[in-house]
């Protein structure tokens, strides 16, 4: 009790210290939730959009393939055949007297079967790259690779390459502008969430949309930070 007396002082600036530690790791807790609470409720707004997200395709089972193949190799035209055996001539029957004259019956003529006509080629659409471009980071965060748009009649693709790459943030999300670096992606469409930090993926336009819109962005949504343009 007298060394509290005595060191009052000392004991308060302890109180204090802790205090305010106390005070700073509850500040901390608060911003990580509200944080969280961004990213979450961006997430759930995302969710509730149509899906643009296109799957790669899944290749066919090649042992399924050779399996087809040699059991039709194996199976042949399962129909007996038949063979019509005359009987011989009987020599007793070449003493009977020969039949009456018969008139010929004439038979009519056969219908010629009209011949298929072959059907007209459909044209192909042609599918044309109306973009083709890398891109680049934006401040720390940062974003490569090969990007493109094609398209295909009333429809296009916005593809990321084969060696595009993101070094990670919350919540990123692939907008197309008008611009290539927007401060807001309120005039924008939204595709969807990256759904890789590495490697191809794909999403869905419209040819309207791929014509007015060719500048892809890395978006992070929660904070409204632009992370990745071309």
């Amino acid at each position: 009790m007298n060394f509290i007396k005595n060191n009052k002082i000392a004991v308060l600036a302890v109180l204090l210290v802790v205090l305010g530690a106390s005070v700073s790791a509850l500040a901390v807790s608060l911003v990580n939730k509200n944080n969280q609470d961004k990213i979450d409720q961006s997430k759930n707004e995302l969710s509730s959009l149509p899906s643009r997200e296109i799957q790669p395709p899944v290749n066919s089972d090649p042992v399924n393939q050779i399996y087809e193949s040699t059991t039709n190799s194996f199976l042949g035209d399962t129909s007996e055949s038949s063979e019509v055996v005359s009987n011989p001539v009987d020599s007793t029957t070449s003493s009977q007297a020969p039949d009456p004259i018969q008139q010929p019956v004439t038979e009519p003529a056969p219908t010629p079967t009209p011949q298929p006509q072959p059907e007209p080629t459909p044209v192909q659409p042609v599918t044309e790259t109306i973009l083709a471009s890398t891109f680049k980071s934006v401040g720390n965060y940062q974003t490569s690779g090969g990007v493109n748009i094609t398209k295909t009649g009333n429809d296009a693709v916005l593809n990321f390459e084969s060696d595009f790459s993101f070094g990670g943030a919350p919540d990123p999300v692939i907008y197309l502008c008008k611009d290539k670096q927007p401060s807001s992606v309120g005039n924008c469409i939204v595709l969807g969430a990256l759904q890789s930090n590495q490697g191809s993926q794909s999403w869905a336009l419209t040819a309207a949309e791929a014509d007015q819109y060719q500048n892809p962005v890395v978006w992070c949504r929660a904070f409204g930070v632009l992370m990745g343009s071309i």
